[in-house]
């Protein structure tokens, strides 16, 4: 439309004698500077809309959602009895351990079902004990309670830690672990301890607290060793199945790959533990963690699904006994 109109005004120039001698320039003296004007307005109007257009579709592009990664069917060593242990333990900073301990305590708080002797049918009572780090302070947890009983009994752990914990509106209680402080002497102790009230104690370790991620690697029934689909996850994980080779403590160990991606599958590294569990990559998870809200609340996350099936595999006794006894 530019061209055109640069076209005309162009032939406008053109001596009276040779004009005539153009086929379309008859029309030539009739076109006005307004009407040229209005062309080259039209012009620059349609060239700035397929710009916009063009930019449009490439944002769209941008923030499209990711595809969904096809997730393997959880592999759990299922764990009964009472009050079990579980651990979780990061392979490389960020991997998401804390992350994982706390939204499980939630999903149990939340979904799972306990059926007494007496066949009354209640919540589940779990208590998330998470080390001290970025998820703690959103939630607003303090490790001085936890480190004041350590300094006082000298490493006797007795139940009046009960009427220390915050009780989450999930209904899952949570305690926060200090760093450095909770060895697997402490791990032990609490366990026995704070048994006795809860029905699931879930317990975290960090990548750079090395008494606490011993510790769950030593004392819980289940070690969940949660990675990133990265190479430093993979030598790390790797390091693990040298340890555990000829443990039995590797036959109930999972490993846990977060933040999986649509590209993302099983390598004979996760088939060497035996169980494995693969969570996808939701941006969302992040932001909520950042806030300390539990994203296993989201009726709409991948994540959510992913954890509650490993969690009903996990823990039976908290889950299907329930909805059994439920549906009779």
């Amino acid at each position: 439309m530019l061209a055109i109109a640069m076209a005309v005004q162009a032939a406008r120039l053109l001596p009276a004698s040779i004009r005539p001698r153009l086929h379309a320039a008859y029309f030539l003296d009739r076109v006005t500077p307004v009407s040229i004007g209005v062309v080259v307005f039209l012009g620059v109007v349609m060239a700035a809309s397929i710009s916009v257009a063009a930019r449009l579709a490439d944002a769209q592009e941008e923030v499209a959602p990711e595809e969904e990664p096809f997730l393997p069917e959880p592999s759990m060593p299922p764990i009964r009895g009472r009050c079990p242990l579980v651990g979780l333990a990061a392979l490389e900073p960020a991997a998401g351990a804390s992350s994982l301990a706390f939204n499980l305590a939630v999903v149990v708080a939340v979904e799972g079902l306990v059926v007494a002797r007496d066949g009354a049918v209640s919540r589940p009572r779990p208590l998330c004990l998470l080390s001290e780090g970025e998820l703690t302070e959103a939630l607003g947890l303090d490790p001085g309670p936890l480190e004041r009983h350590l300094d006082r009994h000298s490493g006797l752990i007795g139940d009046e830690l009960v009427d220390v914990t915050t009780r989450h509106l999930s209904g899952c209680e949570l305690l926060c672990i200090p760093r450095g402080r909770v060895a697997r002497h402490q791990l032990r102790l609490l366990g026995m301890a704070l048994g006795r009230h809860y029905d699931l104690i879930v317990a975290d370790a960090t990548f750079d607290d090395d008494r606490a991620r011993e510790a769950v690697e030593d004392v819980t029934d289940v070690l969940m060793a949660v990675s990133l689909p990265s190479l430093h996850s993979a030598e790390a994980a790797t390091r693990m199945l040298d340890r555990f080779k000829h443990h039995p403590r590797l036959a109930t160990t999972v490993l846990v790959i977060n933040q999986a991606r649509a590209e993302t599958r099983p390598t004979e590294l996760a088939l060497g533990f035996g169980h494995f569990v693969a969570l996808p990559r939701e941006p969302f998870v992040a932001e909520a963690d950042l806030r300390g809200v539990p994203w296993s609340l989201s009726p709409s996350s991948s994540c959510r699904r992913a954890l509650l099936r490993f969690a009903r595999e996990l823990l039976p006794g908290l889950f299907e006994d329930a909805a059994d006894a439920v549906a009779v």
